[in-house]
C-alpha cells in the first residue's frame, strides 16, 4: 500500500438487502423497548433497521469505537451524569473522529439548557424532549437522518474513491506488460470498490483507419485463468454482447452489473475495458469505474502501441537470423525453430515469462556475428585450417559486440547468447573457455537448441540425423558440450520438440 493511501474500509452504506444501523443509548429499558417497537417493521428506501442498544455512554462509545459503521445514534442526555449523552455526543465527533453517524439527543429532563444553546455547542443533528416522540415522529426523525447519512456518504465515498482511483490508475499507468493488464485493472478496480470485479476483458480491434498490421486482441482475467482471444465471437457471452453493443456505438457502455470503457486511438483502432460485477454499482461507484477506466484506458492504448513496435522488432530480429543463416547457405526456418525450442526449455527450467519470452526472441541473432567472416571461410567444402578456424570462431566475440552496442534488453540477452553459444559444460568451447553454470544460462539454452536442430535438419553438405542416432549424440555429450540439466528436460518432452520440425519445416522439405 503506498505512503498516504487510506486503508480499506467497510462500504459505508448499506449494500443489497443489508439493513440500516441505529445505536439506542438509554439507561431506561422501557424507552428502548418503546423505541423498538415503534420501529418494528419499518424501512427506509426498501432497507430494514438494525437496532443495537447500550444502556450507558461508556458502553455506547465501546461500540462505536469496536464498530464506527452506525447510520445514526440516538441518546440519552441523562445516564451515568447528567450530561453523559451530551458528553458521549462530543466524544464521538472529537475522539472517535466519527463525523458521518447522525446524532439526534433525546432527553426528560430539559433542564435550564435551552435546545438552541445545546445545538450550538454541540455536533448533534437534532435535539428532542422524549415526550414529544410519539410513533409517527421517531419514524420522521429516523427517516430524516437516514437520508442525511446517505448523502454524507456519498460525498465521502465520492472522496475516498477519487482518491483510490488516482492510487490505482498510478499503479497500473506503471506497468509495462500488456499480459499483466488485465489482472491488474481488475485488482484495483477492487480496491476502488472494496470488491474486485468477478472477471475483466481488455479488447483492441482495428479500425478502418487503422494502418498497422493489428489484429483483434482480447484478453480476460477472472473467468478461469488469463485466456486471449483472436476473434470477437469467441469471447464468453458475458463479454459478447455488451462489447459487440460499445463498439457499434462508439461510446462507454454502462449496464447494472457491466461496465464497458471505449477508447478509440487516433490510428483508428478502438480499445475497450469491460469489467463483469456480481452485484449491480450504484451511482458513486460506476463513476469512480468511469474515472478508472478512461485513465487506465489511455495506458492501454500505450501498451498497444507498445506491443506493436514490439513485434516490429521481432520480425526484424527473424529476419536478420534468416539473413546470416540465408548467408551460411541454412535456408529455411531454422532460426524459428531454434527460437520455439529455446521457449520451451527455458520455461521447464523455471525462468519467469518476461525471461522466457526474452531468450525466445534473441536467440535468432545467436550467429550474427558470421556477416563478418569471409565467404572464402564461410562457405569453405572442406576442413578449415588452424587459422581459419581461428576466424570463424570468432563470430561468437564479433556478434557479442555488435549486439551489446544496443541498450534494449533483448539486443543486450542476445549479446550473452551470441558470446556465450559455443562456450561448453566442460570448459572446451570458446571464446571464453567457461565451464559449467559460469556460462550465462540463455547461452546454453540456445546451444543446446541449436545442435538439436541443426542435426536433425537437412543441409546440403548432410541429410539431417535419424533420431535414435541424434538421441544418442546428444546423451553422449551430456556434461560435455551441454548442461546436463537442460538436455534431460529436452529428453523428457523430446517429442514435443520435434513438433516443432514438423509445424516449421525447411523450404526444401516442405517442397518435397
Amino acid at each position: 500500500m503506498k505512503e498516504g493511501q487510506e486503508k480499506p474500509s467497510a462500504p459505508l452504506l448499506p449494500r443489497g438487502d443489508q439493513p440500516w444501523r441505529i445505536l439506542i443509548v438509554d439507561d431506561d429499558e422501557d424507552i428502548i423497548a418503546s423505541t423498538r417497537l415503534a420501529l418494528k417493521g419499518f424501512q427506509v428506501e426498501n432497507r430494514s433497521l438494525e437496532l443495537t442498544s447500550a444502556s450507558s455512554a461508556e458502553k455506547g462509545l465501546e461500540i462505536l469505537r469496536q464498530d464506527p459503521h452506525f447510520a445514526l445514534a440516538i441518546l440519552d442526555v441523562v445516564m451515568e451524569s447528567e450530561s453523559s449523552g451530551l458528553d458521549m455526543a462530543r466524544a464521538i465527533r472529537e475522539e472517535l473522529n466519527n463525523h458521518l453517524v447522525r446524532l439526534v439527543i433525546r432527553t426528560g429532563q430539559p433542564g435550564t439548557t435551552t435546545e438552541l444553546e445545546i445545538v450550538e455547542r454541540y455536533d448533534i443533528n437534532d435535539y428532542r424532549e422524549k415526550t414529544e416522540l410519539n410513533s409517527v415522529k421517531i419514524k420522521t426523525l429516523v427517516y430524516t437522518a437516514l437520508r442525511s447519512y446517505r448523502d454524507l456518504c456519498r460525498v465521502e465515498e465520492s472522496r475516498r474513491g477519487i482518491r483510490n482511483v488516482l492510487d490505482a490508475a498510478s499503479g497500473v499507468t506503471a506497468m509495462a506488460s500488456l499480459q499483466e493488464f488485465p489482472e491488474r485493472v481488475r485488482e484495483h478496480l477492487g480496491m476502488i470498490l472494496r470488491r474486485p470485479p468477478s472477471a475483466v476483458a481488455i479488447v483492441s480491434s482495428p479500425g478502418q483507419g487503422d494502418h498497422q498490421e493489428r489484429n483483434f486482441l482480447a484478453r480476460v482475467t477472472g473467468v478461469q485463468s488469463l485466456n486471449a482471444y483472436e476473434q470477437l465471437e469467441d469471447l464468453p457471452q458475458d463479454f459478447r454482447a455488451p462489447i459487440q453493443a460499445c463498439l457499434a456505438q462508439k461510446a462507454d457502455l454502462h449496464q447494472e452489473k457491466v461496465h464497458v470503457s471505449f477508447l478509440e486511438s487516433e490510428r483508428g483502432s478502438s480499445n475497450l475495458i469491460c469489467a463483469l460485477f456480481n452485484e449491480a454499482l450504484n451511482d458513486v461507484e460506476r463513476d469512480l469505474v468511469n474515472l478508472f477506466c478512461a485513465n487506465v484506458n489511455l495506458t492501454f492504448e500505450t501498451l498497444m502501441h507498445s506491443e506493436d513496435m514490439q513485434e516490429a522488432q521481432r520480425k526484424l530480429v527473424y529476419l536478420l537470423g534468416d539473413a546470416v543463416e540465408s548467408r551460411s547457405k541454412e535456408t529455411g526456418a531454422h532460426v524459428r525453430r531454434v527460437s520455439l525450442v529455446c521457449e520451451g526449455l527455458a520455461r521447464a527450467v523455471g525462468l519467469d515469462e518476461a525471461t522466457v519470452e526474452r531468450i525466445k526472441f534473441a536467440a535468432p541473432l545467436h550467429d550474427v556475428g558470421k556477416i563478418a567472416i569471409p565467404d572464402e571461410i564461410l562457405h569453405k567444402p572442406g576442413r578449415l585450417s588452424g587459422q581459419e578456424w581461428e576466424v570463424m570462431k570468432s563470430h561468437a566475440a564479433i556478434g557479442e559486440s555488435i549486439l551489446r552496442q544496443h541498450p534494449q534488453a533483448l539486443f543486450q540477452e542476445a549479446a550473452i547468447i551470441a558470446g556465450g553459444h559455443h562456450e561448453r559444460w566442460d570448459g572446451l568451447g570458446y571464446p571464453r573457455g567457461l565451464a559449467g553454470e559460469s556460462i550465462p544460462l540463455s547461452a546454453r539454452i540456445v546451444a543446446l537448441a541449436d545442435v538439436f536442430d541443426a542435426l536433425g535438419s537437412r543441409r546440403s553438405y548432410k541429410a539431417p540425423w535419424a533420431i535414435p542416432e541424434l538421441k544418442a549424440y546428444l546423451l553422449e555429450q551430456r556434461g560435455r558440450i551441454f548442461d546436463p540439466k537442460l538436455l534431460d528436460l529436452l529428453l523428457e518432452d523430446f517429442d514435443q520438440y520435434l513438433a516443432i520440425r514438423v509445424a516449421y519445416p525447411d523450404l526444401q522439405e516442405h517442397a518435397s
